[in-house]
């Protein structure tokens, strides 16, 4: 990815800006969209998909401002793509919601790069204003023949299951 930060903003060649989050540098759902219909046409396709959610992203907003949560959300970004395996995808699946696609790994493998992941956060937040900041989770793992729409219909489930058990963790 060609891209160079100034200020708030990524910046991109014409070519990528159409794929890419302007704010995070993240793919889209337009790549997202594509990229899904290249890998579940594979041979053997077998991955998982991890949907996210900032917890309390809207209180973070108004108690601190919406620069200082547009810099939440390119950190969380940041954090993502650290943890992200070669072969995945990390995507601003839209507002505070984020998608990664994580192929050739285990279950237990995605847990873990999870809970890495939602470590950093707690950190990053401790260190920009002496706050915990988590975030929940649904993981679904592709099945042969799936429709992409059933797969972010039970990943999504399954972040509401995770909202609804208190935040802060992964179903």
């Amino acid at each position: 990815m060609s891209s160079y930060t100034d200020g708030r903003f990524r910046r991109f060649s014409v070519r990528s800006a159409a794929d890419h989050d302007a704010l995070t540098g993240l793919y889209n759902r337009r790549y997202l969209n594509h990229y899904m219909e290249k890998i579940m046409g594979a041979a053997h396709a077998d991955f998982y998909t991890a949907l996210m959610d900032l917890d309390f992203f809207k209180k973070i907003n108004d108690k601190y401002g919406h620069l200082f949560g547009d810099e939440v959300l390119i950190g969380f970004a940041d954090i993502m793509n650290r943890y992200l395996p070669d072969d995945g995808i990390s995507v601003r699946f839209g507002g505070e919601e984020f998608l990664l696609v994580l192929p050739q790994m285990t279950e237990e493998q995605v847990r873990d790069l999870l809970e890495k992941m939602r470590q950093d956060y707690k950190a990053f937040g401790r260190q920009k204003c002496g706050e915990d900041f988590t975030f929940s989770c649904g993981i679904e793992r592709y099945v042969a023949d799936m429709e992409i729409t059933a797969l972010f219909s039970r990943a999504d489930d399954k972040l509401y299951q995770a909202k609804q058990k208190g935040r802060d963790c992964v179903v």
